[in-house]
């Protein structure tokens, strides 16, 4: 899955946070492609982040970018 992937990445990239950002705003704009971001797709941006190293008010932070959080 995409579990070791992302752990490729933040592993790779663990000294370079703004980075891993980029790539997680980038799947932002992937998974609000068609015009939402569904519920299974905000789970996989979550676990994605949480790989990264970003906790809870930073993912929030990060995704009130592309979605309106409530």
């Amino acid at each position: 899955g995409f579990e070791a992937y992302a752990q490729q990445l933040a592993t790779t990239f663990k000294d370079e946070p703004a980075l891993l950002e980029d790539v997680l705003d980038g799947l932002f704009h992937i998974a609000k492609a068609d015009g939402a971001i569904h519920e299974n797709e905000a789970h996989y941006l979550s676990a994605v982040a949480g790989i990264f190293g970003f906790d809870e008010a930073a993912f929030r932070r990060i995704a009130a970018r592309h979605v309106r959080l409530e």
